[in-house]
């Protein structure tokens, strides 16, 4: 495993990669590891490929919901299961992923 001379990460044989510290956004936002796999073979194979690991910032900012107001005219039944209208809001942490309850 080369670019990892700080040695924040550790990757076992299996090839799970996983953190030997605690990240933060500030000290350095991304690493660019360099991970070999080999076979067992005679001759041995090997291949290399490359890893980019983000680290993003805590989430910050709360959400904020868009307020809806519906009104629904309809027949009697004439609307079950219905679309009714679709909820939007924003986050300004760009990394959050919204959802609804």
């Amino acid at each position: 495993l080369s670019g990892n001379e700080e040695e924040e990460f550790v990757l076992d044989s299996h090839g799970i990669l996983r953190s030997a510290v605690v990240f933060q956004h500030t000290e350095s936002p991304e690493y660019v590891l360099c991970v070999q796999a080999k076979d067992s073979g005679k001759p041995q194979q090997v291949s290399h490929t490359y890893i980019r690991v983000r680290v993003i910032e805590e989430s910050t900012h709360k959400p904020t919901a868009i307020p809806l107001e519906i009104f629904i005219v309809t027949m009697e039944d004439d609307f079950p299961g219905g679309v009714i209208g679709k909820i939007h809001a924003t986050d300004q942490d760009m990394y959050d992923v919204l959802t609804f309850a």
